[in-house]
């Protein structure tokens, strides 16, 4: 699932790619050592619900990717796009 959002750099388009934001996810809660449930319980999400969104089954609202990031001490840039600024 893929969705066209403006960015600021001259307005140039980037696309959000939810199976990779998910991908990401999961990489970052597994170097934690932690279940889909760890995390899900830290978001205040069901498990279910987590598994859709690593594999970018489901669109998460801001508030839950919010809560993603902050549970996992996450850089927000790291989760949509891959980078680390």
């Amino acid at each position: 699932m893929q969705k066209k959002i403006r960015t600021q750099n001259g307005g140039k388009m980037k696309e959000l790619d939810y199976r990779k934001i998910g991908m990401r996810i999961r990489h970052v809660r597994k170097a934690k050592s932690w279940s889909q449930d760890e995390l899900a319980k830290k978001c205040g999400i069901s498990m279910s619900f987590l598994g859709h969104i690593e594999r970018g089954t489901r669109i998460m609202s801001l508030e839950t990717f919010v809560n993603i990031c902050g549970a996992l001490d996450t850089n927000a840039d790291a989760l949509l796009w891959g980078e680390v600024f």
